[in-house]
């Protein structure tokens, strides 16, 4: 069936996918689409996508620092991977848009496990080192200890984040809207590999974007707080899908 649509001022007939049926978009950060950029070079050995798991291998560090986490300090200084954020038929998302996006994070056993995150979502200026700035929102992954069970949930910026830790946990599925300019309620469901439910986890951002700011996808890779490291890696399926609305029926 093709519909009338409206992009970039343009009315053209078109195939328009059914909203239950649109698949999720796997990150490949090697695609071409993605911008690495590392501030310090001292966390980032390597990383790679292969066979749709992002993996990041990190250095052995020895001198531990805030700024290398992103989600604990007012500069986060670690490695990062942007891209801009479009929808399927590559339309740009700018912060003046009504918009949901949903990210899915399925963990994938690490080689070497040690104290370290991972993070997928939205930012604003995925190039700066303060985190108020960068103002992220998404999807979070992280092990706090190199023994510790696997914990999945959100993290917006400036706030602390939450997520739950569970042997069972598989995959985080988050999932936020961007009305008006403004984030509201974050939440996150820890499943097991079945996809049965284990817990949700969920905030509150009252953060807005710049107005008519266009947005980025953004991967964090960090560790937990200060901690010192060995050599490590973190693994991850890394997918989102996003949904813009043009207008809202009356």
């Amino acid at each position: 069936m093709s519909d009338l649509k409206l992009k970039n001022g343009i009315w053209s007939l078109e195939d328009l996918p059914d909203v239950d049926s649109m698949g999720w978009i796997t990150v490949d950060i090697g695609d071409g689409s993605w911008t690495q950029l590392d501030p310090t070079g001292i966390i980032l050995n390597a990383a790679s996508t292969v066979n749709d798991i992002t993996k990041v291998t990190y250095n052995a560090v020895g001198t531990g620092n805030n700024a290398y986490d992103p989600t604990v300090n007012n500069d986060y200084e670690g490695p990062r991977w942007y891209a801009n954020l479009e929808t399927t038929d590559g339309t740009r998302i700018n912060s003046d848009d009504n918009f949901i996006i949903n990210f899915e994070i399925v963990n994938q056993a690490s080689t070497t496990q040690q104290r370290t995150n991972l993070l997928i979502g939205i930012a604003e200026d995925p190039t700066e080192t303060d985190i108020g700035t960068i103002n992220f929102t998404g999807g979070i992954f992280e092990f706090t200890t190199n023994t510790a069970h696997p914990g999945l949930g959100v993290y917006t910026a400036r706030a602390s984040p939450v997520f739950g830790q569970n042997a069972n946990n598989k995959i985080g599925f988050s999932t936020f809207a961007c009305i008006t300019n403004r984030i509201g309620n974050i939440s996150a469901f820890n499943l097991a590999a079945d996809g049965s439910y284990i817990v949700e986890r969920s905030t509150t951002s009252a953060r807005s974007f710049s107005s008519g700011t266009d947005l980025f996808l953004m991967i964090q890779a960090g560790l937990v707080g200060s901690n010192t490291i060995s050599a490590c890696d973190i693994q991850a399926k890394l997918r989102y899908r996003i949904i813009k609305f043009s207008d809202f029926p009356t």
